[in-house]
């Protein structure tokens, strides 16, 4: 008995589970039904079935499926209360060809290194917040992760040949271009909280020029728009500004107070890790004449300049956004004394 799966589950159960199953056969590919029937074991096959339709039972832990799960071409498993599923267990389904996971409890899920033969996955409406590493599924060709609540998108877990990738309603909020899915012909990212950065405007133009979807298509959010902050100086002290810029290529920036460009006082430029430019303006010590409205630019040769109104006495911010065609430059404003 220790070949057999009933070594921690009494024989009578797995007969009498699949003696609640139907067996057919579509397009002579042998078939089981075990949907709808309240089981909590998995049950023994008929002999010779590919297809195997688990759905709507109740399975919170599966370590290992029985050993004939293995011939298996077609596992539903959606709508079954799974929380974890073993990396075993899923190695074990070597002969599987479309797997539906879908509609479950699972947070995390880990493939491993098996011979997958996979070419459908449906893993939607689960609870999985990271992507998993996919990257060993070559044979992927459908892959659904929509109705999670996945934050990022790590490029190398994606599988390599996927055909179709869906990762509808998510919390995702950055994309960037996935050159390496060279056979990629549909891609749904839609109902994602996307902030229109300059990073996700390149993956957009990547995704056009595939014609996996419109820009119009893919709604996002501006960057938020500072609060009105009141700071209180005296004449003598000194007073530094700053606008947080993103842009490809490198935009052009300047300060401008009063229609002059303030290219004779002190202005700095830092490079952030994520990409965005800091460009500061500093005043050493105010007087009578520095008082009014600065605007810090941005400009490239393919977008219009975009400007931040401050007061240096009443911090008073009026953003000019750029409109949607614009994707060149993005101003974000930072913090302002």
């Amino acid at each position: 008995l220790r070949e057999q799966y009933i070594t921690t589950i009494p024989a009578t159960t797995t007969e009498v589970a699949r003696r609640s199953c139907k067996r057919f056969s579509i397009s002579n590919r042998p078939s089981q039904d075990c949907s709808s029937q309240d089981l909590s074991v998995l049950p023994a096959l008929f002999n010779d079935i590919i297809s195997l339709n688990l759905a709507n039972n109740s399975f919170p832990i599966i370590e290992r499926f029985p050993n004939n799960y293995s011939n298996l071409h077609t596992l539903r498993l959606d709508k079954c209360a799974i929380e974890k599923i073993s990396v075993q267990a899923l190695i074990s389904l070597s002969n599987v060809r479309v797997l539906d996971l879908s509609r479950n409890r699972l947070r995390t899920i880990a493939f491993g290194r098996g011979n997958f033969a996979l070419t459908t996955l449906n893993l939607s409406h689960n609870s999985l917040r990271y992507l998993p590493d996919l990257s060993g599924l070559r044979s992927l060709r459908v892959l659904d992760l929509s109705n999670n609540e996945i934050l990022t998108v790590i490029p190398d877990y994606l599988p390599p040949n996927v055909e179709s990738l869906r990762l509808a309603a998510n919390n995702i909020t950055h994309l960037g271009p996935w050159p390496f899915l060279t056979r990629l012909q549909e891609l749904d990212v839609s109902f994602n909280p996307f902030e229109c950065d300059c990073p996700l405007w390149e993956f957009v133009g990547w995704a056009e020029s595939l014609a996996l979807f419109q820009e119009d298509t893919l709604p996002c959010q501006r960057p938020k728009t500072a609060k009105v902050e009141k700071t209180m100086i005296t004449f003598g002290q000194s007073h530094r500004m700053c606008c947080l810029i993103s842009a490809h290529p490198k935009p052009t920036l300047w300060w401008q107070h009063k229609l002059k460009n303030l290219s004779a006082v002190r202005l700095t430029e830092k490079l952030h890790d994520s990409g965005r430019i800091e460009f500061c303006l500093k005043i050493s010590r105010i007087d009578v004449v520095d008082l009014g409205v600065y605007r810090c630019y941005s400009c490239s040769t393919v977008s219009v300049p975009m400007t931040l109104d401050k007061s240096v006495i009443d911090l008073r911010l009026m953003e000019k956004i750029c409109p949607l065609s614009n994707h060149n430059v993005i101003s974000f404003p930072r913090s302002f004394i």
